[in-house]
């Protein structure tokens, strides 16, 4: 079985089998994370943020990854938030899909290069992203995400809770436009090198 991103892809062209399915089920039930939970302060952002909501107003949380060097599930137990959290590894590539696909929204704390390639995953399955605000993150979201600093769990918070019905739709198009961008660019950069210009 394939585990999740074993395709190879760029931080501009997830694999092709990231889309939006034909039968989404349960759309907007959660909000995603994704990625090897290795970086204390950048999950550790996400948990301040549930705790940072009203306990009847806290959503769901999916945190994909194996956990390296970071109990999640202890650390939300500390911050009394478990209860809206839950950790999923070894997932197949059907299976992140499908997890996009029925997200509220990718949320992306860390700004790391791996974290580039998820926000086009989310873009190819029409999935809104909240991202971190570095330079780097931004490069490649543009306007189709909404950021916050990245170790301000009140920010995360307040950005989770804005997500209503005509901002997700806003930022899914957004999203789109963003991998057509970049399809269209990456075509053209390769006609060119196949093509060298001819002087005039």
């Amino acid at each position: 079985m394939k585990t999740a991103s074993s395709t190879v892809a760029t931080d501009r062209t997830p694999a092709p089998h990231f889309r939006v399915l034909d039968r989404p089920q349960l759309k907007g039930s959660h909000f995603l994370v994704v990625g090897s939970l290795d970086d204390r302060r950048s999950w550790g952002v996400v948990l301040d943020a549930l705790a940072r909501t009203p306990k009847d107003e806290r959503p769901r949380v999916v945190f994909v990854g194996f956990s390296l060097g970071f109990d999640l599930l202890e650390e939300a137990r500390r911050r009394d938030v478990h209860e809206s959290v839950e950790q999923r590894a070894g997932v197949s590539d059907e299976g992140l899909v499908r997890l996009y696909n029925d997200a509220t929204a990718l949320v992306c704390p860390s700004s790391c290069d791996r974290a580039r390639l998820r926000l086009v995953e989310a873009f190819a399955c029409g999935t809104p992203v909240i991202s971190s605000s570095s330079a780097s993150l931004r490069e490649i979201a543009g306007r189709a995400a909404i950021y916050f600093e990245p170790v301000d769990a009140s920010a995360l918070a307040a950005a989770m809770r804005s997500l209503d019905e005509t901002k997700r739709s806003d930022l899914r198009i957004q999203g789109f436009a963003r991998l057509e961008y970049f399809r269209m660019t990456s075509t053209c950069a390769s006609h060119s090198q196949l093509c060298p210009e001819v002087d005039s």
